[in-house]
């Protein structure tokens, strides 16, 4: 997980200056299953591909939402002089799941962390 939320931002830095391109990076972590053609895998399903979907969805335009179980490992493994975190709470995003708890990595000398994340309907 700290390696995954390391290259997040290091893909946000990176395209914080482009013009045109803002993307959302959404990360949770567990089990999935890969589909495969041959020696391709062509899709992945699961219940944690689902999550980091939605993270994704929370997240706003150039921002990063992970999920308690990557926020408990990449927080303890990260040096807090590299990134800042912000805690979001917890978003219900779909009926009978329960609740997605968001928080956002940062890095405070590029970025402002998003005030809340993009409510869903």
């Amino acid at each position: 997980p700290s390696v995954a939320v390391e290259r997040a931002l290091e893909i946000q830095e990176l395209l914080h200056e482009h013009p045109h391109l803002r993307v959302r990076i959404g990360i949770d972590m567990g089990e999935i299953k890969v589909a495969w053609e041959g020696e391709r895998a062509v899709d992945c399903f699961g219940r944690h591909v689902d999550w980091a979907a939605r993270a994704t969805t929370l997240a706003g335009d150039g921002h990063i939402c992970v999920t308690r179980p990557v926020y408990m490992d990449a927080f303890s493994w990260i040096t807090k002089q590299k990134i800042a975190w912000k805690t979001h709470g917890a978003y219900r995003v779909k009926r009978g799941e329960p609740p997605l708890e968001l928080f956002e990595p940062y890095n405070a000398n590029v970025t402002r962390p998003s005030r809340s994340v993009i409510q869903t309907t």
